[in-house]
């Protein structure tokens, strides 16, 4: 997933620009376009979704139009239509059927739990609708406040008390799995391990994920109220929030052996300045090999990886395509190599931009560049890209545009990536780690 920075084909700018250029139009027309008919009732929608005929609208909006879901932004779900046909990775389903579906399932499930009044409301749920309909897990529209925590989230800096989490969405557990050095967090006590079970008085398993990161998070200085739960014990205490800086890149040296580790957690802004400086103290430390952990790297950027890897390969060798024609390929346009044995330990939650550096690593083996070999298990198979695209009020729509390849062209999306040793790890022994020690060894004798 990335943010919009390809330079893309001339007719694709074209594109780009007309579509922008067009919403951004449509955009500025919601107080004067939007329609404000009676709201009809759910029978009366339904009817006359029932008996519509295909009459070769284009979009879906022109149908809702037509049975009376008409207090919505009209222009802004334009807008988002216009996005998903011009840069949506799958071919749309008819705009007939897709309206059908989406508006049957906003009537059915949403009409009687939301504000009808509110325009900005009843938008965000028949654009959720509608991007459910699309059957895209990975495309999403984000209201002012969610897209703002997200942007800020993949900042890598941000005021909170300082914990990394692990979020389970079907449970709706929220798991500690990194307390930060010198943050609010560590200062009060939690601990890795730790399960955020209260903020304030509100339960994590009945709040969105959205709203407990905007509680959690907040002025630096002030406080707030958690409490966790450290096996059956509840523990309460008010946490301070201060500014934090998120280390997505974690390393360790053995001056024994001179074996690195680098421990590399998400693809984040500020990810890629804190691998190339992983990297420098190996090559100062007379590093023989080393060893790359992207186990439940969930991806991020793929302007941060191929950064990375562009440290890593010599200059213009191929690092990622695309298919459909979305952009031409990326390839390092860093002067600085490293050609060090290295080993590559994942796992069946490494994902996304995570998959495409231990594919490319192993790619530029294969090419001769250095040895590697990888370790862990499958990985999780999404080799398919996002681009996020800002709308003027705040809110963004991400959305899947095309596939994007490893060095050797294969993609892996569906698939994953085997590991050259498969091993999984048992309670209580980090057996991945122990084989990737013991390969890295053999890859430097």
């Amino acid at each position: 997933m990335r943010k919009s920075r390809f330079n893309k084909k001339s007719s694709l700018i074209i594109k780009s620009i007309t579509v922008l250029f067009c919403l951004a139009l449509t955009m500025l027309l919601f107080v004067s376009c939007d329609n404000e008919e009676p709201i009809k009732s759910k029978e009366e929608i339904l009817s006359l979704m029932s008996s519509e005929s295909d009459t070769e609208l284009i979009y879906a909006t022109e149908y809702f139009e037509r049975w009376g879901i008409t207090n919505f932004q009209e222009s802004k779900m334009r807008g988002v239509e216009v996005l998903f046909r011009d840069y949506y990775v799958e071919d749309m389903p008819k705009a007939i059927d897709h309206a059908k579906e989406a508006g049957t399932l906003f009537v059915e499930n949403m009409y009687d739990s939301i504000d009808l009044t509110d325009k900005a409301e009843v938008t965000h749920a028949i654009i959720n609708c509608y991007i459910e309909v699309v059957g895209d897990p990975y495309s999403v529209y984000r209201d002012t406040s969610e897209y703002e925590s997200y942007d800020t989230d993949m900042s890598g800096t941000f005021t909170g008390i300082g914990v990394s989490i692990e979020y389970n969405y079907i449970e709706k557990t929220m798991r500690v799995v990194e307390v930060y050095s010198s943050s609010g967090a560590e200062e009060a006590g939690i601990l890795a391990g730790d399960y955020l079970y209260k903020v304030g008085d509100q339960l994590i398993s009945q709040m969105e994920y959205s709203d407990i990161i905007n509680s959690i998070r907040g002025e630096g200085g002030s406080s707030v109220n958690i409490t966790v739960k450290r096996g059956e014990t509840e523990i309460t205490m008010d946490v301070v929030r201060r500014k934090v800086v998120e280390e997505s890149v974690k390393y360790t040296f053995d001056s024994n052996t001179r074996i690195g580790y680098i421990k590399i957690s998400s693809f984040k802004e500020n990810t890629a300045k804190q691998f190339r400086e992983a990297i420098d103290y190996m090559e100062d430390n007379g590093a023989t090999g080393i060893i790359y952990d992207l186990r439940s790297n969930p991806g991020g950027y793929l302007d941060t990886v191929v950064s990375m890897l562009s440290y890593i390969a010599p200059k213009g060798t191929q690092i990622v395509s695309f298919s459909n024609n979305y952009a031409s390929p990326m390839k390092a346009d860093d002067p600085h190599t490293l050609s060090l044995p290295s080993v590559i330990i994942c796992n069946g939650n490494t994902a996304s931009a995570g998959e495409l550096f231990v594919c490319a690593m192993r790619d530029f083996s294969r090419a001769g560049l250095f040895s590697a070999k990888i370790v862990g298990t499958t990985t999780f198979g999404k080799g398919i890209m996002q681009r996020t695209i800002p709308f003027t009020d705040g809110s963004a729509l991400t959305l899947t545009v095309a596939y994007y390849n490893p060095p050797s062209g294969k993609n892996y999306h569906g698939v994953g990536i085997v590991p050259d040793i498969e091993v999984s790890n048992t309670q209580g022994e980090d057996l991945q780690l122990k084989t990737a020690q013991e390969e890295i060894l053999k890859l430097i004798k």
